[in-house]
């Protein structure tokens, strides 16, 4: 058998032609000289580079990178203010009714620094102080659940204490009388207790206490 090996790409080089081109040429010459029984072997070699995937990868995945652009963040601001200004306005209407009839006329003792009536000296004054006759009815400032009837404390005497949610109670201290029990239900204007002087007290009054996130605060800020 006659073996004829064709380099197509050193063919290629050295005529500076496509190896594609060459092939076509060469097999044009040589099959005219095929004659039965003769292998006709062809070494087509490719010039082609080679591609290294993990680089192409690479650059692949950081072109994909530069191309990503940052999604925008939306916030609401809108429902946002329209939250807060309801918030806002939850707060502001939170008003008390009258505790007794007349009551800005009979301040004897404003909330904050004063001096102290019993013992003399400077103090603190947590409530405020209203002058009335002895028995005067008492009302609730606002609905809510009586959670202290104490018939006897050292200082406010007979006294109530009403839970209305979460962050506000109020107290009325030195009754002489007490209208409710713990546990009950009062609506604003219920009357809860009667005026009097027990515990540490001067005389007949109210003393009214707000007590806003377990902290005790002005309740002239709630009183209409």
């Amino acid at each position: 058998m006659i073996y004829r090996s064709i380099s197509i790409s050193k063919t290629a080089t050295r005529k500076t032609k496509s190896p594609m081109s060459i092939f076509t040429q060469e097999c044009l010459s040589i099959i005219s000289c095929i004659f039965v029984g003769f292998i006709f072997i062809i070494f087509c070699c490719s010039n082609t580079p080679k591609i290294n995937k993990s680089e192409n990868s690479s650059n692949t995945a950081s072109t994909q990178t530069q191309n990503i652009t940052p999604k925008e963040i939306k916030t609401d601001d809108k429902q946002t203010t329209e939250t807060t200004t309801q918030n806002t306005n939850a707060d502001q209407e939170i008003k008390f009714s009258e505790p007794i009839p007349a009551w800005s006329q009979n301040i004897s003792s404003h909330f904050g620094d004063r001096e102290d009536p019993i013992n003399g000296g400077a103090e603190y004054h947590k409530g405020l102080d209203i002058a009335m006759p002895q028995g005067t009815p008492i009302k609730a400032v606002l609905d809510g659940t009586v959670t202290i009837s104490e018939e006897n404390s050292p200082s406010y005497g007979k006294y109530i204490e009403i839970t209305h949610s979460n962050t506000l109670k109020t107290r009325y201290a030195h009754c002489s009388e007490l209208k409710v029990k713990n546990g009950d239900k009062v609506k604003q204007g219920d009357v809860i207790a009667l005026v009097g002087s027990t515990g540490n007290s001067t005389g007949p009054h109210l003393h009214l206490e707000a007590i806003e996130n377990n902290v005790k605060v002005n309740p002239e800020k709630y009183l209409k």
